[in-house]
This record gives structure tokens, sequence and C-alpha cells, in this order.
């Protein structure tokens, strides 16, 4: 019996807890922040003019070590209540990077170089490459997504959300653009300023499937030229802060009943006290407020008359 009292007092109090309710409806909103990509690796292939020295190729050749850049886009979605689907739209931008990690090609290169060519062709340049002579100056990238997301909400008036979604991206690098699958894992939390618009704060992990860059410069030695192309993936993290407009938001909370109003108390007519009673002589009993009855007379014939002498 405890136990049963305990579960109907739980359930009563969950649902009674405005922090368990949840908004249904259409929104629509805004958000930007911050963009961390990851490195993208590059190939490089030298292309020697002599026929006696191999060519070299070396994945990875270096990598491109992007910067912070950022992140904006819209959203827009039903809330069904526990669960969100919800479309996005969003551009990703870094400005500028540096090229890294070339050691291994340049010891294959030189040695190449040394190895394969004439006694008298080893002026050729022993170290060949650096970022401005690669003529790799516009480094920014572009990348535009359009995603379908799925969020699981948790909690009430602070609402704490994660999911994930699928698309389509473009990625525009050095001068081409390949488009490919795209996904992204997302976490977030969002509280309400007014009862049609929420603020928020998330994290966006975003990935896309391996895009191939080829030939996007070159450079010309006295032995040959050397090439490079990016065969990877874009991968990048962002912290975001998002504007929400909730349409149809749900009406207030009607006002609690007020308490029934008592039935007035029922008027009991207390019982009358016994009337004290006497008993007449008569053998009757009345009130000891009346008088007994007067007793009735006794009737007494007459005495008979007189016998008339006799003469």
């Amino acid at each position: 019996m405890k136990v049963a009292k305990l579960a109907a007092m739980a359930a009563t109090t969950m649902l009674a807890t405005p922090a368990f309710a949840q908004d249904t409806g259409g929104y629509i909103g805004v958000e930007g922040g911050v963009m961390f990509p990851s490195d993208i690796d590059g190939s490089l292939t030298a292309d020697f003019d002599d026929p006696d020295i191999p060519n070299v190729v070396s994945n990875p050749g270096y990598a491109l070590d992007l910067d912070q850049g950022y992140d904006v886009g819209i959203i827009g979605g039903y809330d069904f209540g526990l669960f969100r689907l919800e479309a996005e739209g969003s551009y990703k931008w870094s400005d500028g990077a540096d090229v890294e990690d070339f050691g291994p090609f340049l010891t294959s290169y030189n040695t190449a170089v040394v190895d394969g060519g004439d006694d008298d062709s080893n002026d050729g340049p022993q170290v060949i490459l650096v970022p401005t002579d690669f003529a790799l100056t516009d480094l920014d990238a572009n990348v535009w997504s359009a995603m379908i997301n799925g969020l699981i909400d948790v909690g009430g008036p602070l609402n704490f959300y994660f999911g994930g979604g699928a698309g389509y991206a473009e990625v525009d690098l050095l001068g081409q653009r390949e488009g490919g699958l795209a996904y992204q894992g997302i976490a977030g939390v969002r509280f309400a300023l007014s009862p049609n618009i929420d603020a928020g704060l998330k994290y966006r992990y975003f990935r896309t499937d391996n895009l191939q860059f080829d030939n996007l410069a070159f450079i010309n030695t006295d032995d040959g030229s050397i090439s490079t192309s990016l065969d990877d993936n874009w991968e990048s993290h962002s912290v975001l802060g998002s504007l929400i407009y909730k349409f149809g938001a749900p009406a207030p909370a009607p006002a609690p009943a007020p308490a029934p109003t008592p039935p007035p108390p029922v008027y009991v007519e207390p019982e009358p006290e016994p009337t004290p009673m006497i008993t007449c002589p008569d053998g009757s009993m009345i009130p000891a407020t009346s008088s007994c009855p007067a007793p009735e007379p006794v009737y007494t014939p007459p005495p008979p008359e007189p016998e008339p002498e006799r003469g």
C-alpha cells in the first residue's frame, strides 16, 4: 500500500512540475560562433625530367594546418516534445593556413636527385619547398552544407539536447570545389527568454566523406616539376550561440482552481428539555406549570321528604 501511494505521488509530481513539460510546434533560428578545423593531409608528386630519376610520390607529403574561422547558419524545424526534427543550412570559413610536415617528401626528393642524377647535376635544389615558393597563397577554406538533424530534448526551462544529422556539403579549397556526403554530431543547451524566444549554446562536430582535390599547385625546379593534391576529409569543431523563435508557443498554464467552498453547517435543533410533570389527585399527570383540574362535585341525593302525619 505504501509503495502504491508513493508511486501515485511521484507520478502526480512529474505531471505537475513545469520542468517535465515539453513545448511543441514549429521554430526558426540563427546561430553563429567560432570554428576549429582539423589538419588536412595532402600528397606531393615530383616528376623528374631525367628518365633515370624515378618519380617521387609521398602521401601524405604535407599537412594543411588551417586557422580557426567562423561558422554561421540558419535552422528551422518542428518540436514534437521529446524529439525535434530540423533542417539546417550553414557556412564555414577559415582564413589562411600553414603548410607543414614536408620532411619525408624532402628526404625522398633529395635522395632521388642525388642518387639518380649525373655527378655534375647534384647542384640541384636540396631544399625546394616552402609555402611561398609552392604557390599556396590563397589558403582560405569555404564550406557550405545542407543538413537534416534529429535531436532529443531533456529537461524543461533549461533544456539540454543532443543528436546528429546528415546531408550534403561542398568544400572550396585552393580554387577548387568538391562536394559529398556530410554528417555531424550535436549537443547543446537552450533556455527561455520569453514564451516565444529561446537562447542557446551549441557544440557541433562536422565531417565530410573523403574529398579529392587534384593538381592544386605546381612548382618548377631545375630537375622537373612538383604538384600537390588533397585526398582527405573536412573535419571541424564549432562552438555556437543561437537565438530561436518558436511559433505558437503554448498558452500559459491556467490558474489553479479555487478551493471548493465548504458546505454550510447543518443546523440541528437541540432536543427540548423535558417538562417537569406533576400528578393530580385524579391520577392524571400535567406540566408543573399547570393547575390540576378541580374535582368533580360529588352528587348527594336530597334527603327524603317526611311522611305525612296520619290524622
